[in-house]
């Protein structure tokens, strides 16, 4: 079982550019092809697949882009930011959580439509490597000195 898993991810890393020399293009391919090998789609299953992920990477993205807004809001201006008005932005900050969940709960049940439970089951491993490998190819050269 260890070497069926090792096999496809070694072949990710291999397949990746040089430490710390990421832009956004060369993460989405890296998060498609951990996510292709991971989850070992059959060309059916892709097609029905990528348009999903891709619809809730971007609502995501948005919920994101809203998380940060705020953050950004209340590092700038926690001096100046009186008791409501920070309660108001801590409140959106849970309210755009419990979207996520409600995200994550609605795209679940459609990936149960498209793909094998156990290929659902591996969604989360894929993401979980897709992270773990962005965050080590970002981070540089390990400098020995």
């Amino acid at each position: 079982m260890t070497a069926a898993l090792w096999l496809p991810w070694s072949q990710v890393l291999m397949a990746q550019p040089p430490r710390g020399e990421f832009n956004k293009d060369e993460a989405k391919s890296l998060k498609i092809g951990i996510y292709t090998r991971v989850l070992r789609l059959t060309p059916a299953e892709a097609e029905k697949f990528w348009p999903i992920f891709n619809e809730l990477e971007e609502k995501r993205e948005a919920i994101m882009a809203q998380e940060r807004d705020i953050r950004d809001q209340v590092e700038a201006n926690f001096n100046e930011l009186d008791d409501a008005e920070l309660e108001e932005l801590i409140d959106r900050m849970v309210a755009l959580r419990k979207e996520e969940v409600l995200l994550t709960e609605e795209y679940y049940l459609k990936y149960k439509k498209i793909l094998p439970i156990r290929k659902v089951a591996l969604i989360h491993r894929a993401e979980m490597m897709y992270k773990r490998t962005l965050l080590e190819r970002m981070r540089g050269p390990v400098d020995d000195r």
